[in-house]
């Protein structure tokens, strides 16, 4: 190149939000993801918070109860929780603070702050 130094830099694609893909996507009223009856949005809402969870972690939903959290199933490690939080965040629309972050370390008190933060079903 004459009389510069101009380099061409690279396009990157854009990176997407997060890496899990969300398998389990059902309108209330629908049929069951499992083949069962047509859910109402309080279960939908519970199956969306237990599948991402899942996911995150790399393990069926089925090894999955109430009270998983980092300390109780093997899988969830502190790292984990953190991209357990980020996912919920950016699914749900909602931000956590650092305190509740730290203070909601399980399936049912992750519900319990979605469900304070005005997701619709997302509380027992």
């Amino acid at each position: 190149m004459k009389g510069g130094s101009e380099h061409a830099l690279p396009t990157h694609a854009p990176r997407p939000r997060h890496r899990y893909r969300h398998r389990h996507r059902v309108v209330p009223g629908t049929a069951h993801p499992t083949g069962g009856p047509p859910m109402s949005a309080v279960e939908q809402s519970a199956d969306q918070l237990t599948g991402l969870v899942a996911e995150v972690l790399g393990v069926p939903e089925a090894e999955l109860s109430e009270d998983s959290g980092p300390g109780a199933h093997p899988a969830w490690t502190s790292l984990k929780h953190v991209e357990v939080v980020v996912v919920l965040e950016e699914h749900f629309g909602v931000a956590f603070s650092s305190r509740e972050i730290k203070g909601h370390t399980s399936i049912a008190a992750l519900r319990g702050l979605l469900g304070s933060k005005g997701v619709a079903g997302a509380a027992p």
